[in-house]
C-alpha cells in the first residue's frame, strides 16, 4: 500500500504543477480482490467508470487499478487542455 501512496503523492504533485492548481486528496481506498469480481463491485458491467490498469511483473506479479470520477476526469481535462468540455464521453476511450 506505501508504494500506492507514495506513487498517488508523486502524480498529484505533477498534476498540481500542470495546471498550476491546488489539489487536495484523500486516503486511496485499497481492495485486493480478484480480478473477476472488479466489475460487480464497480456497479456492474455497463456502469462507465474511468482508470488506469496497471500490470505488474517480475519480482511481483499482479495489477493496479486506479479509478477517478467522470466529473474529476472532466475538470483534469479541461484545465489541462484550457477549454470547456460539454461531453467528457467522447474523450473516452
Amino acid at each position: 500500500m506505501e508504494i500506492g501512496n507514495i506513487g498517488t503523492g508523486n502524480a498529484v504533485t505533477a498534476l498540481s504543477s500542470m495546471i498550476n492548481h491546488r489539489i487536495e486528496i484523500e486516503r486511496p481506498n485499497v481492495k485486493i480482490m480478484k480480478f473477476e469480481e472488479v466489475p460487480a463491485m464497480l456497479g456492474g458491467p455497463e456502469e462507465i467508470k474511468l482508470g488506469v490498469l496497471l500490470e505488474l511483473s517480475g519480482d511481483l506479479n499482479g495489477m493496479f487499478m486506479f479509478l477517478i470520477s467522470t466529473k474529476f476526469a472532466q475538470t483534469m481535462l479541461e484545465k489541462l487542455l484550457g477549454t470547456e468540455i460539454e461531453d467528457i464521453k467522447i474523450w473516452m476511450i
